[in-house]
């Protein structure tokens, strides 16, 4: 029977082989660690936290009957557009999505049959910001700084209120409570069964 000839290696020369691979390992693991601080350093310099303006539980909306409209109207200037015009087509294209009249009135049903219904106005802003989302059994729209819900028949059930009765409960020192900052968010949280509302902090 032919096997593999039998090798003498002397221990020594074994441990000095493993001593030489541990010495490997921990000069790589510190080279990797000084590395990582110096980059965590690095980016830690650009970083920046931004923290909620407050906690707090807003009141159930059904309960909210605050006028649709404050008192006092406010002007918000308008801000430069830093890349206005660096989307022009070129003088031989055409756009082919360019409205060049007013479409036609809405009918009062869509195709399918289904009711159309007017949502909440613009509240005098150019464009609006409008923001839907649909529940079960209620929509909930946002334009701007106003909100409304409606039945899925077009019903409407509370408001529209300003938007910032959602955000009473954080006191009069929190922006969004006194100031309707707008870009609003709106969703349906299918497994609170809630809506969720965000707006940019006043």
């Amino acid at each position: 029977m032919r096997g593999r000839p039998s090798v003498w290696v002397p221990t020594e020369i074994i441990l000095m082989g493993r001593r030489k691979l541990w010495v490997l390992i921990a000069a790589l693991g510190c080279f990797l660690l000084a590395a990582g601080a110096a980059s965590a350093q690095s980016s830690q310099s650009n970083l920046t936290v931004t923290y909620p303006a407050g906690f707090a539980v807003s009141t159930p909306v059904s309960q909210i009957s605050q006028p649709a409209l404050p008192t006092v109207q406010t002007i918000i200037p308008l801000r430069p557009r830093p890349l206005a015009g660096r989307g022009a087509l070129a003088p031989s294209v055409q756009d082919q999505a360019l409205q060049t009249a007013p479409g036609g009135a809405l009918e009062l049903e869509d195709e399918g049959g289904q009711p159309r219904f007017p949502g909440v106005g613009a509240s005098q802003y150019a464009p609006p910001d409008t923001n839907m989302a649909v529940g079960p059994n209620h929509i909930l729209q946002t334009v701007n700084s106003r909100y409304a819900i409606y039945t899925k028949s077009g019903a409407l059930v509370k408001g529209p209120f300003s938007l910032s009765s959602l955000w009473a409960a954080l006191g009069s020192n929190n922006g969004c409570a006194t100031n309707n900052g707008g870009d609003v968010v709106a969703q349906y949280d299918k497994f609170a069964d809630r809506f969720v509302v965000t707006q940019l902090g006043g």
